[in-house]
């Protein structure tokens, strides 16, 4: 394997469907992609504790049991569209002797497919299989993942890789960069659709059909957003859209464009600035940022200086050419 070559993690828990990890110098680039948006998150390499555990895996226990409950479904289902297909629904018109005969073929046929691949999968579940739980004690993060997983168990290459590069980590790299970096974007629309339908099933409880109007206050919030402001919502989602691809310049080229008729807008500048220290581009992320730095709290403003600092140094620390070894046998 090589820096930054992305590997795909299998999650314990269902907290996100898709996750992806990788090691670019002495730094652990962790990607989660859920419904509403996706999560970066740069985590030094010092800061990571790793206990890797031997589990039972139970998602082949629930496999096992979808085995015996489908498999003789789909027989019966197999058996009804025979008999649609022959026409022999009314039984008061004396069905053929061959239909009968396959009444209780096909239902046998699916029982017997169901109890074999419910011993083969049931099988599956007793042999416990390598896992690994990631702590980040400094944000109190933590993900576990399944180590033995395709392709090539590259999870564990990089657990193991990343342990490793512990050790070559200098004091004056732990105290400079000494937390982790999130960035995180999502679609205005999904969220204001997530949090809306939560709201619904809790107001739903009360039964009191005026309280689930209340249900409603994401969604009417967020159009209201869009129809007073619907210059910035557009930029926005364009640029998302981007972002969501790691498409950086288009999404800074979309932004940029927006701002020359609009040079005033703080939040797109903002905005700028974000995408620019993701494309790593610092210099210009601290000039755009001293543009709007009198419209500024004081406090943000020192907040923002010091993530342009801290994502520049956690970008020479992705820059260090590290060989990989070899992960250690199971």
């Amino acid at each position: 394997m090589t820096d930054g070559e992305e590997v795909r993690l299998e999650l314990l828990s269902a907290r996100a469907p898709k996750a992806w990890v990788c090691l670019r110098g002495t730094v652990l680039c962790y990607r989660e992609r859920r419904w509403a948006g996706e999560m970066f998150v740069d985590i030094p390499v010092e800061l990571i504790s790793v206990s890797e555990d031997r589990l039972f895996r139970g998602s082949h226990l629930i496999a096992a049991l979808s085995w015996l409950a489908f498999a003789p479904a789909a027989g019966l289902l197999l058996f009804g569209l025979l008999q649609w297909l022959a026409g022999t629904w009314d039984r008061d018109t004396g069905p053929a002797n061959w239909i009968d005969a396959v009444s209780v073929v096909f239902p046998a046929i699916g029982f017997g497919v169901g109890v074999i691949g419910f011993i083969y999968r049931l099988r599956r579940f007793f042999v416990r299989r390598d896992s690994a739980s990631l702590h980040v004690a400094a944000d109190n993060w933590t993900r576990e993942c399944w180590l033995d997983s395709d392709p090539a168990d590259g999870a564990r290459a990089v657990v193991h890789e990343a342990l490793r590069r512990q050790s070559m980590v200098s004091d004056v790299m732990r105290h400079t960069t000494s937390v982790p970096l999130h960035t995180s974007f999502s679609w205005p629309g999904k969220d204001a659709a997530q949090l809306t339908l939560l709201c619904l099933l809790v107001t739903r409880w009360f039964g009191e059909p005026w309280l689930q109007l209340v249900g409603l206050a994401p969604a009417l919030w967020w159009a209201y957003r869009v129809v007073v402001e619907p210059h910035y919502n557009r930029v926005y989602r364009r640029a998302t859209r981007h972002a969501l691809k790691r498409e950086w310049a288009q999404a800074r080229s979309v932004v940029a464009a927006q701002l020359e008729s609009d040079a005033n807008d703080v939040r797109l500048h903002l905005l700028m600035v974000e995408l620019l220290m993701l494309e790593e581009d610092f210099g210009a992320a601290a000039a755009s940022l001293s543009r709007i730095q009198q419209e500024l709290d004081p406090e943000m403003l020192q907040t923002l200086q010091q993530e342009i600092i801290n994502r520049q140094r956690m970008a020479a620390r992705k820059q260090r050419a590290i060989p990989w070894e070899d992960p250690p046998l199971a």
